[in-house]
């Protein structure tokens, strides 16, 4: 159960962090063009 907890807490955090970098990465194309 605690590795699987573990591995649920990570993607979460892996996600949002994908989100975050994705969204930066798409406002700078939207502010470049």
């Amino acid at each position: 159960m605690p590795t699987t907890g573990a591995a649920g807490l990570m993607g979460v955090t892996g996600l949002a962090l994908a989100l975050l970098l994705g969204g930066v990465l798409i406002r700078r194309r939207m502010t470049a063009s």
